[in-house]
């Protein structure tokens, strides 16, 4: 007797919207409180040179060391976002990850010499016990390789660079890069960039269409933060 073990299109289509809606709903609170830093820390960018540089050299260097929980000077509400079900979990799961992996560079992903960092036995280990601790700890998640790499989704595209990670992986990388402080003023500055370009691009699509409702909308959208 044949059997048929050919994947349902509705549960993978199923699996993927909620996918999608969880990388949506993260990057929604990740850049709402970027945005919040910026207009307490930075407003309209007025900064002496030698203050930036020392805030982006943070950024860096707090990515470079690995381990070591920290509380960046150059953000505030980026550094208390919560991923899990309360702060203390975000803590115990961090605490739990920097004992097993005390150097790895959550920063970049790439950049680390591990040949397969988010892989082996010492993670499979990790990522099991987490099942109880971490809520769906084993579904499929998108991971940004580089922690300043920025977040976009349409139905059609998706932005480079994603890795695909069980749920348990993505909490203990996102709530590291987090307490580590790493969501600082570099990446304000890329979000800023990144959101103007967008703007623009709204707004010259606007323009092209003739449509002058279109361009009125984007042009109320159209702001720095």
């Amino acid at each position: 007797m044949d059997i048929d073990i050919t994947n349902d299109p509705e549960i993978e289509r199923l699996g993927a919207n909620a996918t999608a809606q969880y990388a949506i709903t993260f990057w929604k609170k990740l850049s709402e409180a970027a945005r919040r830093d910026g207009r307490l820390l930075d407003p309209l960018w007025h900064t002496r040179k030698d203050d930036d540089n020392t805030n982006e050299k943070e950024d860096e260097q707090q990515g470079n060391l690995g381990g070591g929980e920290r509380k960046s000077s150059s953000a505030h509400y980026a550094t208390q976002i919560v991923v899990t079900r309360s702060a203390e979990e975000d803590r115990r799961l961090y605490n739990r990850f920097r004992s097993n992996f005390s150097v790895l560079n959550v920063s970049n992903l790439k950049s680390t010499n591990i040949c397969k960092p988010l892989g082996g036995d010492r993670w499979a280990s990790l990522l099991v016990a987490s099942n109880g601790q971490v809520e769906d700890f084993n579904f499929m998640t998108l991971l940004r390789e580089d922690v300043h790499q920025m977040f976009w989704m349409t139905e059609m595209d998706v932005c480079d660079d994603l890795m695909v990670v069980p749920r348990s992986q993505f909490v203990f990388v996102e709530v590291s890069r987090i307490r580590e402080g790493l969501y600082g003023k570099t990446f304000r500055r890329m979000l800023c960039l990144f959101h103007l370009k967008t703007q623009g691009e709204n707004l010259a699509a606007a323009v092209s269409s003739k449509n002058e409702q279109d361009v009125s909308n984007a042009l109320r959208n159209l702001h720095f933060q």
